[in-house]
């Protein structure tokens, strides 16, 4: 008989429990969507008609707001379905999930979007003075009597970036508080968590690259005496390590038939997902190489690197500041050329299943026919690159059409 009470009121806890759980995701999904409301209300429509009072233009409303009609659209629909069945919600999130993309396109242009925001601060006075006092004024929103206070701008900015995560979370708390006997409300739950976890682990992806390619183009802006075909911005190029250096090299080629010897040199060393390179504190660039040619002595803290110069190769000793960055850069290094060979099996299986690397009028799959469908002609991909790299020390590749697309030779 205690048992059994103790047991109920434990159901009852539980149950009480998700039910604020439930009521929370409502109600922190009809704030949101209030707060992007506000947003294109309060700043991004009045900056559209008044561009040239405040000295803008409207590629910098764009710029700065993105796809942010797309994404109050999106929450308009779930917004309105979850009132309407509150205990329907980790459905209703399963069910719109493929429109989540919506966050990986404003995730690209966020960055970008608060740098020209940034930049417009700094040049327009008038532009300065419209968001301090939009940031101090009040708002009525639709039929609604009630006003609110607006917030700073880059306040309602950062909150797409941030609502993915708050799902997850909610939908975990969630899930917890729902006993193992009710398996279809947990596979909804579950169905929900995989799928918005999807989409913030791209939208964290594309947030990453986006980091790294604004790192990578600050660096090369102030990157002196670079080869004039060295890029060090590249589509699908990654920064996944940085480190400060103490650099070594007995034969580094500074001209063509020329050497000199460098010892005790302060430096940087960049290792990106298909490149490493190296250049010291007056941003002088020394060299790079493709991440598959980099080969590793570990002694002590210092470790041996060989460094690619065109055809000529010079040997760097570098010496990291502290072991723990040397084990993070063997890692990280070891971890890119995983993702290299994964890509790369990943590509051919790819082709095999699709049945579309076979050379027209030939019965055998030959290697490096698949490699013709990676590129189309015109574009440079350095992963693509450092694959054809790996592909060549097989067979050399052959050129196939695929359709009607014919497709650039490679080699």
């Amino acid at each position: 008989m205690g048992l059994s009470l103790c047991r109920g009121k434990a159901s009852a806890v539980m149950a009480d429990r998700r039910s604020r759980i439930l009521m929370e995701i409502v109600t922190s999904e009809k704030k949101y969507l209030t707060c992007l409301r506000l947003l294109e209300t309060g700043y991004k429509i009045p900056m559209e008609r008044m561009t040239r009072k405040l000295g803008i233009k409207q590629a910098d409303v764009s710029a700065i707001f993105g796809n942010l009609t797309a994404i109050i659209d999106l929450h308009t629909m779930i917004c309105r379905e979850m009132e309407k069945n509150l205990q329907e919600s980790p459905k209703i999130l399963a069910k719109h999930s493929s429109f989540f993309l919506v966050y990986v396109e404003f995730s690209n242009t966020y960055l970008v979007g608060i740098r020209r925001l940034q930049t417009l601060q700094k040049k327009s006075k008038k532009f300065r003075e419209f968001l301090a006092t939009s940031a101090t004024s009040r708002m009525t929103l639709g039929s609604t009597k009630k006003s609110t206070q607006l917030l700073d701008i880059s306040s309602y900015l950062i909150m797409p970036i941030q609502r993915l995560p708050r799902y997850e979370l909610l939908l975990r708390e969630l899930l917890s508080h729902t006993p193992g006997s009710s398996t279809s409300q947990r596979r909804d739950i579950e169905a929900a968590l995989v799928a918005v976890g999807s989409a913030a682990s791209k939208l964290n992806e594309t947030k990453r690259s986006a980091e790294s390619s604004e790192r990578l183009g600050a660096v090369y802006k102030t990157l002196k005496h670079k080869p004039k075909e060295f890029k060090l911005l590249a589509p699908g190029r990654v920064l996944l390590h940085e480190s400060p250096v103490t650099l070594t090299c007995k034969t580094f080629r500074k001209k063509k038939n020329s050497s000199v010897e460098i010892v005790g040199k302060s430096g940087y060393l960049f290792l990106c997902s298909d490149i490493m390179v190296l250049f010291d504190t007056d941003n002088v660039y020394l060299g790079h190489t493709a991440v598959e040619n980099v080969n590793c002595v570990p002694t002590g803290m210092s470790l041996k690197l060989e460094i690619g110069l065109k055809e000529k190769k010079d040997i760097w000793l570098a010496m990291f500041p502290t072991e723990a960055k040397l084990r993070k850069f063997l890692s990280d290094l070891h971890d890119a050329k995983s993702a290299l060979m994964k890509n790369l099996q990943s590509r051919q299986q790819a082709v095999e299943i699709g049945g579309c690397g076979v050379d027209p009028g030939k019965k055998k799959q030959g290697w490096g026919t698949w490699f013709s469908l990676l590129r189309w002609e015109g574009q440079k991909d350095p992963i693509y690159e450092a694959l054809l790299r790996y592909e060549k020390l097989h067979r050399p590749p052959r050129v196939i059409t695929f359709g009607e697309i014919n497709l650039k030779e490679i080699g």
